[in-house]
């Protein structure tokens, strides 16, 4: 993040004095990182399982 680490705006923003983050920033964040997994996930089960994209 550009303002810092995400735990900060998570969970510690009281603590330097930051805005809480909205709860559509904080879904829009969750997504992108569930995206990412999976993206992760398939690129690992393409590398090790090379017929499961065959069927």
């Amino acid at each position: 993040m550009p303002q810092g680490e995400l735990s900060r705006h998570l969970l510690h923003w009281k603590n330097f004095k930051l805005e809480p983050l909205s709860w559509n920033r904080r879904l829009s964040i969750a997504l992108d990182v569930a995206r990412g997994q999976c993206d992760l996930l398939v690129l690992v089960l393409e590398q090790c399982i090379p017929s499961l994209g065959d069927e």
